[in-house]
Parts: C-alpha cells; structure tokens; sequence
C-alpha cells in the first residue's frame, strides 16, 4: 500500500468534492485534477501544485493507515480522506479546527479523530513530524487502544521512503488535467486571497461590482446568486454571512451557513474565521452540511438509512447503484425503447462501462434523479411517469431530445429506487428534498 502526499498548497482542491479520493485512496488515480498535479511512484502518491517542492509542508498518509482501509465501509472511505485532509488544514492553519462530530482528541503534537460517524477506528496524527513541518497521519487503530497517544508510536520506515521519492516525482512536469465535464473548485480563487490575510473590510473594495450588489443589499426575502465556476460565489456568500452578522450590532443573529459535505463546510468555516475575526459576531456564525441538519428525520423508523454520510459520499455510493442499474438495464428492457432513441443518446447507453461516456451519463442521471425527479417527488408509479413527460426541460436538467428517452430515465429511476427499497436505503438526495419540502410548509 503506497503512501499518499498532499502539499499545503493542494489541501483546498483535495477537500473539492469532486476529488478523486477514491481513485487516490486505492491507487488508480488520474494525472490530475484542476490545477493540481497527481503523480505516483512505487512507496507513494504525491498530490501537489505545479513548481512544488519537497521544502514544502506535506501532509502524508502512511500505508499503515491505508492498509486498514478493508476494515471501513466503501462509503466510509471518503469520510476518511476528508478527516485526513481535515488534520493538514487545522495544523498549517491553527483557525481551523477538526469536525466535533469526529471528536477529535489531542496530545501534545500527537491528534487523533474517528475515521467515520459509525467507525470504532480512529485516526492517527503526528504534526511536525521528525522535526518537519510536516503531518504524519501513520495509523488507524480502534479507540480502545488510542487513549494514550504518548504510547502510540509511528512507524518511521514508510514515510521515509515516501519522501526520498517525493523528489523524482516533483520532477516530472505535465499539464494538470480538468476533470470530466469541466468541473472546476469553485473555492480556488478564494483559497489563494485567503492565504493573503484580507479581513472583511479590506475585501470589500476588492469584490466585482456583482458580487457586492450581493452582499450589500437588504435582505427581505430569499435571495439567490448565480454564476459559472470560478466567478467568487462562495466569497460573496461568506461575505453576505459576516455582513449580516456585523449588521446585527448588539443583537446577534442567528446564521446558519449550509453547504453539501463537511469539506466544503470545513472549507468556509475556515474562510469566515479567516475574514471575519474582526468581527466578533461572525465567530456565532454555524457552518454545516445540509445533510447534517436533514437527519433530524429518523428514516430508521420506515426501515430505511442513509446511503453515504454526507452529500458528497451519498453521491458516490449512489453513482455506484446507477452504474449497476444500467449493467442489469442495457441487456435486458433497453431494446424495446433503442429504436426510438437518437444517435447520441444510444452511444452513451451502450458505452463501455469504465469508459468517461459511461461516467458522465452516471453524473447526468444522478442530477436527473436528485434535481428533477427527486425534488419533484416522483416515486416511480405510473401517473408520475405522466408528470414526469409534462416538466419543462431547462438548462440544468439532462439533455434529452424526446419522449422515449425520457421514458429510459424514468425506468432507470425506478430501478433505482427499487434497488434503495430492497437495500435498506435512502439517498441523501431524497433526503435533502424531504428536508427542502419541509422548509415550504406552514409548520416550518
């Protein structure tokens, strides 16, 4: 099992939720992601920005934690990266502190933290190792056996290795590749103006013109901001938190601040601590998953429990369900609905099963099924098939040219709420529509 290496520079895009965790955790990781670098040796994999190098601060997960991944769940394992990456972030940055729901407990420079809400396991976390400024996350041990971390010694053999490679890895240049359909961290530009120290007033004067019209105006109702990836959307609602914290003068408002995973949550809480410390109130701001806030719903009641611990580990284990949905599908009920397909939409069923094609029609359904179906509460019968024909097609719903692929769609989510029935499950998406519905009633 390799090590993994992630520089400070790297941390923000390996807390994207469109990292490849997974990919990188098991070892099949591609060239890159964003701006980022991934590149793998025979003891280690490193993840870093182009012009790195090894006087860096890194943060490194050793193989013998990695190695005790067999004993997490699948959907745990992201849960895992992201605390990983959780321990780099809090120790190159003393503002940011570890989630309370992993409930992390500290010794000295040894940390150590649940690997998951439902894990026995903790992690294991030694900050300026030998004498570095580096973090050293070198175990995953049951918690019984972690309350003296004094006791707990790392084992020094795999980050040696790890490190003496690290160097011919730096060395090999190559173009960062964007990730499949032009995802880009939304965060970036935030991320690097951060590093720079700008408080609350001094961002004001640097914001775009919209992006201030945002954060300056009253809020009398809700209120919505748009923009394609990298525009400062995240920034402006950050800012938009701090002003109404700052504008509440000596009564405080209550905010909540919601994003879909606790990286991205764990991302902003760190920019509102960053940019907001001037401001006393801001530190009253709460930053959450709207996962976490969702599970006020005990769907154990109905026999039913999460798929995945936060939106974007629901995301992965529900992309995991589709592509098994389409392996039954295509063989079997496909033919009878092929003819009246286009071209196009025929290519993308039939695609090889690894290949992107067949990954982007995996991401396309689940934002039909989350952001269509689901929220429309579609469950499947026959009369929500007719619902289901009649809604307009707007420009963030999957493209579909006509009534017989719609139908494909429909018999896929079907089969997958189908599959989450029988299993025991519901997907976060659901889950968060229930709690988006229940937002609108008058009991709210």
């Amino acid at each position: 099992m390799k090590c993994i290496l992630i520089s400070e520079a790297a941390l923000s895009a390996a807390s994207h939720p469109d990292f490849p965790a997974a990919e990188v955790l098991h070892g099949d990781s591609p060239d890159g992601f964003a701006n980022v670098l991934i590149r793998s040796s025979v003891a280690c994999t490193a993840v870093f920005l182009s012009g790195c190098s090894t006087n860096a601060r890194w943060l490194v997960i050793g193989s013998h934690a990695l190695s005790r991944l067999r004993d997490l769940r699948p959907e745990e394992h992201g849960v895992f990266f992201e605390r990983c990456v959780r321990f780099g972030l809090r120790s190159f940055n003393k503002n940011i502190s570890l989630s309370p729901n992993a409930m992390p407990y500290r010794e000295g420079a040894r940390s150590s933290a649940f690997a998951s809400q439902s894990s026995t396991l903790r992690v294991l976390a030694e900050e300026g190792y030998q004498g570095s400024g580096n973090v050293y996350v070198y175990d995953l041990r049951e918690a019984v056996e972690t309350q003296d971390l004094s006791r707990q010694e790392p084992d020094p053999a795999p980050y040696a290795q790890s490190m003496s490679e690290l160097a011919s890895l730096l060395d090999r240049p190559l173009e960062p590749t964007a990730p499949p359909g032009d995802l880009i961290d939304l965060d970036w530009t935030a991320t690097g103006t951060i590093a720079k120290g700008f408080a609350f007033d001094e961002w004001m004067p640097l914001l775009s013109a919209d992006q201030r019209k945002f954060v300056e105006r009253d809020v009398t109702g809700p209120m919505r901001v748009r923009g394609a990836a990298g525009t400062g959307k995240t920034l402006a609602m950050v800012m938009k938190a701090i002003k109404l914290a700052k504008d509440a003068g000596n009564d405080p408002a209550r905010i909540l601040f919601l994003t879909h995973s606790w990286a991205i949550a764990g991302h902003v809480d760190e920019m509102i601590r960053s940019i907001g410390r001037d401001i006393p109130a801001a530190s009253l701001i709460e930053v959450y998953p709207l996962m976490e806030i969702a599970r006020h719903r005990d769907y154990s009641r109905a026999g039913r429990r999460p798929l995945g611990l936060d939106s974007e580990s629901g995301k992965r284990e529900a992309l995991k369900v589709i592509d098994g949905v389409l392996e039954r599908f295509v063989p079997g009920d496909w033919i009878a609905y092929r003819g009246g397909c286009s071209a196009e939409f025929v290519s993308r069923m039939e695609a090889a099963a690894a290949s992107r094609d067949r990954r982007n029609l995996g991401w396309d359904l689940l934002n039909e099924f989350g952001c269509v179906m689901a929220a429309d509460g579609l469950l499947g019968r026959a009369a929500d098939l007719e619902r289901y024909l009649r809604i307009r097609r707007v420009g963030y719903m999957m493209h579909l040219v006509n009534a017989t692929e719609r139908e494909v769609v429909f018999e896929l989510w079907r089969s997958f709420l189908a599959y989450l029935r029988d299993e025991g499950f519901i997907a976060t998406d659901q889950m968060v529509s229930d709690y988006l519905n229940e937002l609108q009633t008058f009991y709210w």
